[in-house]
C-alpha cells in the first residue's frame, strides 16, 4: 500500500509541475483581424510591410486574413517582415493565383500564429470575379491530448465592387459559391467568413440578406447584431463601424484607393452562429472593433488630430498610410490552455527545440541551438517510472528512438550544464 501511495503522490506531483501553468491559464483568446491591404505591394507608400508590422504590434492577430494582395513575392515579404514584433513565430498559406482575377491580380491570403494553429488544407473557389479561398485550421489546445481536434473554417473573399443591381447581384453569386462550399462541411463546424464585401447597406443587398439567413443550414450571424440592419452608406449615425475610406484625397497614393473619408462599412468577419453559445470556442461579445476607428472620424482622415479617441495618433497614422481600408477584428474565447510544442525557454531565450513539436511516433527530435558541455535526457511515464535515459556533451541535434513506448502521455526533462527543463510528449 505504501509503494502505491507513493507512486499515486509521485503522479500528482509531476502533474503539478507539468501542468500547473495549465491551470492558471485555461482559457485563452484566439484574436482575428481582416485587412484590405490594398493592391499590396506595388503602391504608394514603398515598405508598407513595415507600416502592417507596426499595426500588427497593436493589434496582435493570431490570424491576419488579407485582399488586394497582388502576388507571392508580396505574400512572402509580409510573413518575413510584418510579424516582427510579436512573440510567437507565424507562416503564411501557399500563395494561389486566382485565373477569374488575372485582368486585375487581387487575391486573398491567410497568415497564422503557429503556435496556436495548425493549417491542416486549403481549397480555392473561382467566382468568375475573384476566388473565394478557404482554409481550415485545428487548433493546438491541450485537449488534442483528451478530446477530438477543435477545428476553424476559415474563407476570405473579395466582392464585386461598387453601386448598382448588377453589381448586388453579382455580390449574391459570389456569397452563393460560399454556401456551396459549406455543403461539404459538418454543420457542427466553427465558420469565420472574412473579407472586404462592398455592401453599402443591408436592407438592399441580396448577398448580405443571404449571409444572415435564418433558412441556411449552417446560420452565419453578424457579430455586430440586427441593431446594425440599415443603411451604413454616407451615415453619420453608424460613424464608428465604417471602415472606408481612411483618406479624404488619394493624392499621392498613386492610383490612390478611394478618397472622401470614412463612410462605408465594407469590410466584415460573419461568424458561424454556433461560435455565440459553443462553450469550448466561443465570440467574446463586445470585442469585434474597426481598428482605428474612434467613432467620430465620419468624411474625415483616419489620422486628423480631431479623431482622438481609443485609438492612439501613431495606430492611426500607421492605418492611413497602409490602406484605404481600416481592418477589422475580433476575439474568440478559447476554453482550453495551448499545447506547449515550442521548446525550452531560460531567460525567454530557447536554447533548444522540438522542431516536429510534443506529438511523438516513432522518434523524437531535439535541436540544440548552442553545443552543451554536458546533457542528460530523460523521459518518465505517468507513473514516474523512467523509460528512457541519454547521456550525451556537445551535440546539436539528438534523436532519440520512442518506437517500442506505448501510446500515452509522457514528461521529457533535459538537464544542460546544470539547468533543468521540462517537457510533456504525446503519444
Amino acid at each position: 500500500m505504501q509503494s502505491k501511495t507513493f507512486l499515486r503522490f509521485l503522479f500528482i506531483l509531476i502533474c503539478a509541475i507539468f501542468q500547473g501553468e495549465t491551470i492558471l491559464s485555461a482559457q485563452e483568446n484566439l484574436r482575428l483581424m481582416f485587412y484590405n491591404i490594398y493592391r499590396y505591394p506595388y503602391h504608394s507608400p514603398e515598405k508598407r510591410e513595415q507600416i502592417l508590422a507596426d499595426i500588427n504590434k497593436e493589434v496582435k492577430p493570431d490570424i491576419l486574413m488579407v485582399c488586394e494582395l497582388v502576388d507571392a513575392f508580396g505574400a512572402e515579404k509580409i510573413v518575413n517582415n510584418s510579424f516582427v514584433h510579436l512573440e510567437d513565430s507565424y507562416k503564411s498559406a501557399a500563395f494561389e493565383f486566382s485565373v477569374d482575377a488575372s485582368y486585375d491580380p487581387l487575391h486573398q491570403m491567410v497568415y497564422y500564429n503557429e503556435r496556436k494553429l495548425h493549417l491542416l488544407k486549403q481549397k480555392a473557389y473561382p467566382t468568375g470575379i475573384r476566388d473565394i479561398n478557404h482554409y481550415t485550421f485545428y487548433l493546438k489546445t491541450e485537449s488534442l491530448e483528451t478530446r477530438d481536434t477543435a477545428f476553424l473554417e476559415v474563407f476570405i473573399c473579395h466582392l464585386k465592387s461598387s453601386q448598382g443591381s448588377e453589381n448586388k447581384w453579382l455580390r449574391k453569386r459570389m456569397v452563393d459559391t460560399f454556401f456551396m462550399a459549406l455543403e461539404s462541411i459538418p454543420e457542427d463546424r466553427a465558420i469565420v467568413f472574412s473579407g472586404d464585401f462592398n455592401f453599402y447597406d443591408a436592407h438592399s443587398e441580396p448577398a448580405y440578406n443571404k449571409i444572415v439567413s435564418p433558412n441556411n443550414s449552417i446560420k452565419m450571424v453578424d457579430p455586430l447584431g440586427w441593431e446594425f440592419y440599415d443603411e451604413w452608406h454616407n451615415n453619420e449615425e453608424y460613424a464608428s463601424i465604417h471602415t472606408q475610406a481612411t483618406r479624404i484625397s488619394t493624392e499621392g497614393f498613386g492610383l490612390g484607393g478611394a478618397g472622401g473619408g470614412l463612410d462605408d462599412r465594407f469590410d466584415f468577419i460573419f461568424l458561424s452562429e454556433n461560435l455565440l453559445s459553443n462553450p469550448y470556442m466561443y465570440f467574446e461579445e463586445g470585442s469585434y472593433e474597426a481598428i482605428g476607428n474612434n467613432g467620430n472620424c465620419f468624411k474625415n482622415r483616419i489620422d486628423a488630430l480631431e479623431c482622438v479617441g481609443k485609438y492612439d495618433q501613431n495606430l492611426r497614422s500607421s492605418l492611413y498610410y497602409m490602406s484605404d481600408h481600416l481592418p477589422v477584428a475580433l476575439n474568440l474565447k478559447i476554453n482550453d490552455a495551448w499545447l506547449e510544442t515550442v521548446g525550452f525557454r531560460v531567460d525567454d531565450k530557447d536554447f533548444a527545440i522540438l522542431p516536429y513539436g510534443n506529438r511523438i511516433k516513432e522518434t523524437l527530435h531535439i535541436n540544440f541551438l548552442e553545443n552543451g558541455k554536458q546533457q542528460e535526457l530523460y523521459i518518465f511515464n505517468t507513473l514516474g517510472q523512467r523509460v528512457i535515459h541519454k547521456s550525451t556533451s556537445y551535440q546539436k541535434e539528438i534523436i532519440l528512438d520512442v518506437n517500442h513506448l506505448k501510446e500515452g502521455l509522457y514528461f521529457l526533462k533535459v538537464h544542460q550544464d546544470g539547468k533543468s527543463y521540462h517537457r510533456r510528449l504525446l503519444k
